[in-house]
């Protein structure tokens, strides 16, 4: 488990992350004004909330990858 949170730690060290689906929508909404083409996404890894310019399949991928659950297949 230690390892694990290890990981946690690491993929989101480096995130904004907002503590709710609301706030990261509206940050979302003023960026794409700006120009800025983001989509919020709920972290696998944290819990909390982050932007991305990839799909979300893409960073869901990535984030159990870097948990060490492996990809995800739909």
């Amino acid at each position: 488990m230690r390892r694990n949170m290890t990981k946690i730690k690491k993929s989101c060290r480096d995130k904004k992350r907002y503590a709710s689906r609301e706030a990261a929508t509206r940050r979302a909404i003023e960026l794409n004004r700006k120009g800025v083409r983001v989509k919020p996404y709920q972290c696998p890894a944290c819990g909390g909330w982050h932007m991305t310019h990839r799909s979300p399949m893409a960073v869901l991928n990535e984030a159990f990858i870097e948990v060490g659950m492996g990809p995800v297949y739909v």
